[in-house]
């Protein structure tokens, strides 16, 4: 604990200081300093990567500077340890968080949660086969995102995952239940089923965690942007989570890299540096080779030779493929993690006292040595300058330390380990920015108290034992023990601090200092004189009108609702609607009326009169300009608005038509006056299927909206309207700038440090109030082309003679349609009859009466169908040689 306390101190009283040395003024001590870190056995220091971390928190970042081993990938990732003259703010901060996180680790116990971090960074071969905290949740979920992405048709919020009656998992695609059988190819048992419904034995799995071990996590670029939540941990705790854990895996590199080599005209005085190394028989410092030397700001030869051999974790050569001169045989053998030495230690120490002897002075290189490479390093020191061939001695590697712990099933850390967990690391940075809406300042005061309170706990119980429970060690972690970790570093440490960031920044700012910019104090002194303002304005006040304010966002917003306890239940309808892709959806409902309008008008003015070949030929503007008045072209252009803006932000969302997949030469269509009038008419066949589905996808999502309004509001009798006399204000007239504008009126206040602070409450009881409509039921005219409707009535008067209904029964049923909204599905029950005379011949299934009989009864007996005709005078009157007849009416 004094070590981690020492680290900390260090980093604030000197390292810090590098970011004010101009590069021609670096005080004289800053030499001593790095030469008493390298030789010192008066502090702690168990490893070499103690040592070299401390290295790096004093200022000494020579190891991966310009003079450094490492290649310029990995230079440049680790360039956040490299504190320089004027470094940005953000630098600073965030090798902070480095610094206070790798103090939190050197004093943590094995009955903390840190503790797994601290063998992250210390002994992660101890880590093989261990699970990590902040993994993805599930393989077989990574597996259903890929096909996902390969444009398989897999239905988003549905199980698809089986079991044989043996237990062998396997994968239904489209809507996840079964149509088909199989045979399990593990097995042979049966697998699948029909009608939806699984074979006997086999089971539907539910969604369980069946993480993979190791890290998991790809690149980057290939995170689809969401907030991160795995499992029970919220977005906030999940971020942080991983940002300990990418931080953590930076330090283990970090303190792996190799030493400088010497700067021209240094390494001439490598022979002479004996005066400054620990005197023979005395302590040595731990996990540090005799005779280690320091000369300017740079190490010595002999240092970065003494480190090959001392280095856990491989050392890859660069990509230019040049030798090594240390080893004869070219390429450095491998390394073996689990002991830190080389697979071959007899041949590698015969080279070392090689190279030794040879900085020395000493002939005794053994026999078979590389005696060229040898001479060149002694020249080089003999002469006062650079050796001969310098390229050879400063061959550029990377460092590779993690790649046994990443799970090949699941991601590659590529050539580059330091890059690949840098992206990772300043990525988890700006989402959590974006995730509690506010600046890098506040993120980072309220990272420095979780560490605080983690670095001050001496051991975690696991969450629900009780406090008499003797503590277990925090690693390695199976799946379960991952998933107490978890809940334990969220439940103990993150959701309090978000739950309460606006005060603790508060607190910390009060106990560290806030120290204002002298430029803006001064700036604000050239208008105001502070010193007429009492002391409580000057404290409490001033600072406002410096202070950052960040704007409020939707994902501000939601992640400060995550932030809440019990905020599902507290905030139900709010929660739902920050949920993505809710708001789109909102914002394509608000034109749900003039979807159904221009349906009836296509409907009205071309069913039964336009061939399909002909409304594939006609565009849309054709038929707008076409029109004879202008409230008839008016009505058609303000419906295809409507309808155009709400396929712009919905059509993306829409994936099937009941179990019918929209193809994929549909998927990015876009609705212009320029495309075919088939694209706009509802038909389940060919173009017409988008138009069908989309208008049906989004009924639904208004249904579902105003059903979960119902329940939040306790209302159970909902009314219910008719498509056709819909109008704009029953629908839910809302989106994003509607919320957005409430929320910068009437829901938003602001905080020390610009924290935003929302009125959940407030928008919770205006959502309830905004988002009330009606249930809408879809009745529209089926549409007819004119060339199948005709073919299809002819073949049904071949089928079944045909007569007409006489004027009294035309009569009635024309004033019983036109008192309801039935037509759509008395023509939905004929076009069935119709259909199955036609696929059975002639109505024989009936015998010679067949047309006389009843449609009513033909419906009920026959096709077996419990929905009635809605007309008391088609029920009772309309025979099935009616059908014609009764269609056109």
């Amino acid at each position: 604990r004094m070590l981690g306390t020492f680290f900390m101190a260090c980093y604030e009283e000197l390292g810090l200081r590098k970011a004010i040395e101009a590069p021609d003024s670096q005080p004289a001590w800053r030499d001593d300093l790095y030469q008493w870190v390298l030789t010192t056995t008066d502090l702690p220091l168990e490893s070499d990567v103690e040592r070299n971390l401390l290295l790096l928190f004093v200022g000494d970042s020579a190891a991966i500077g310009a003079h450094g081993r490492l290649c310029d990938e990995d230079r440049d990732a680790l360039a956040i340890f490299a504190l320089g003259y004027k470094a940005p703010m953000a630098q600073m901060l965030k090798l902070r968080i480095l610094n206070h996180l790798c103090a939190a680790l050197l004093s943590a116990t094995d009955h903390s949660v840190l503790a797994l971090l601290r063998e992250l960074v210390m002994r992660p071969e101890g880590l093989t086969g261990s699970y990590l905290p902040g993994m993805e949740e599930d393989l077989r979920q990574l597996l259903q995102k890929a096909m996902r992405e390969l444009d398989t048709n897999i239905w988003t919020n549905s199980a698809h995952w089986y079991t044989c009656p043996r237990g062998h998992q396997y994968f239904i695609a489209d809507c996840g239940r079964p149509t088909e059988q199989a045979k399990c190819p593990e097995c042979g048992e049966s697998i699948g089923g029909r009608d939806h419904e699984a074979e006997s034995g086999n089971k539907r799995l539910e969604d369980a965690d069946t993480s993979p071990m190791g890290y998991t996590l790809q690149n980057v670029d290939k995170e689809d942007g969401g907030t991160g939540a795995f499992r029970s941990v919220s977005g906030c705790s999940a971020r942080a989570i991983r940002l300990f854990l990418h931080g953590s895996m930076l330090l283990g590199l970090a303190g792996r890299a190799p030493p400088a080599m010497p700067k021209e005209g240094e390494a001439g005085d490598a022979a002479a540096a004996n005066d400054d190394t620990v005197p023979e028989g005395a302590p040595q410092p731990k996990g540090r080779s005799k005779g280690v030397e320091r000369q300017g700001s740079c190490n010595s030869v002999l240092r970065s030779a003494a480190c090959k051999r001392r280095q856990v974790g491989s050392l890859r050569p660069a990509a230019d493929g040049k030798p090594n001169p240390f080893f004869r045989d070219g390429p450095r053998p491998a390394i073996d993690r689990r002991q830190g030495v080389q697979d071959n230690p007899e041949e590698q120490e015969e080279h070392m006292a090689a190279v030794q002897g040879s900085i020395d002075g000493s002939a005794n290189a053994p026999a078979g040595s590389d005696s060229s490479t040898i001479a060149s390093v002694r020249s080089g020191a003999e002469g006062g300058g650079l050796p001969e061939e310098p390229a050879l001695l400063l061959d550029k590697c990377s460092i590779s330390l993690y790649a046994p712990l990443a799970n090949k099933d699941c991601t590659n850390l590529g050539s580059c380990e330091a890059s690949f967990l840098w992206n990772h690391f300043e990525n988890d940075w700006r989402c959590l920015v974006n995730l509690v809406g506010a600046n890098g300042e506040d993120l980072a005061a309220a990272l420095h108290t979780v560490i605080s309170s983690l670095r001050e706990s001496a051991g975690d119980l696991t969450p629900g034992a009780s406090s008499d429970a003797a503590p277990s060690p925090w690693f390695p972690l199976s799946l379960e023990r991952r998933m107490e970790w978890e809940r334990a570093v969220d439940a103990r440490y993150l959701r309090p601090c978000w739950e309460n960031m606006n005060g603790k920044v508060v607190d910390a700012m009060a106990r560290w200092g806030s120290g204002e910019a002298e430029g803006l104090v001064l700036e604000l002194r050239e208008v105001t004189d502070v010193n007429t303002l009492p002391k409580q304005v000057r404290c409490q006040s001033l600072p406002r009108i410096l202070a950052y304010r960040a704007a409020p966002s939707v994902p501000g917003l939601s992640a400060a609702l995550a932030s809440q306890r019990l905020s599902a239940s507290n905030f139900p309808l709010l929660t739902r609607v920050v949920e993505p892709p809710l708001l789109d959806i909102l914002a394509a409902l608000r034109h749900l009326a003039a979807v159904f309008r221009l349906h009836q008008l296509i409907a009205s003015r071309f069913s039964c009169r336009l061939e399909r070949a002909q409304a594939r030929a006609t565009s849309v503007r054709e038929v707008i300009t076409s029109l004879p008045s202008p409230q008839e072209r008016g009505d058609w252009n303000a419906s295809f608005r409507g309808y155009s803006l709400a396929w712009e932000r919905a059509w993306k969302f829409v994936e099937r038509y009941e179990c019918t997949p929209i193809p994929g030469e549909y998927r990015d269509l876009d609705v212009s006056e320029d495309m075919p009038l088939a694209f706009l008419i509802a038909d389940p066949a060919d173009e017409g299927l988008c138009p069908l589905a989309f208008t049906q996808w989004l009924l639904q999502q208004h249904n579902q909206v105003v059903a979960l309004v119902a329940a939040v509001r306790g209302e159970t009798n909902v009314p219910e309207v008719s498509s056709r006399l819909l109008g704009d204000h029953e629908t839910l007239q809302y989106d994003e700038g509607r919320l957005m504008a409430l929320i910068r009126s009437r829901c938003l206040a602001y905080g020390a440090g610009g924290h935003l602070e929302y009125d959940f409450a407030t928008l919770e009881r205006h959502l309830r109030w905004s988002l009330c409509a009606p249930l809408v039921k879809w009745e529209h005219k089926k549409f007819r082309f004119l060339d199948e409707q005709a073919a299809a009535t002819s073949a049904l008067r071949t089928a079944m003679p045909q007569q007409p209904l006489s004027p009294d029964l035309v009569s009635r049923i024309k004033v019983e349609l036109a008192a309801s909204s039935s037509a759509s599905t008395c023509a939905q029950l004929v076009d069935q009859s119709i259909a199955f005379i036609l696929s059975t011949g002639s109505g024989a299934a009936l015998g010679e009466e067949a047309g006389a009989t009843l449609l009513s009864d033909y419906i009920k007996r026959v096709l077996l169908v419990q929905d009635r005709l809605p007309l008391k005078s088609a029920e009772s009157e309309v025979r099935l040689w009616h059908l014609d007849a009764f269609l056109k009416l």
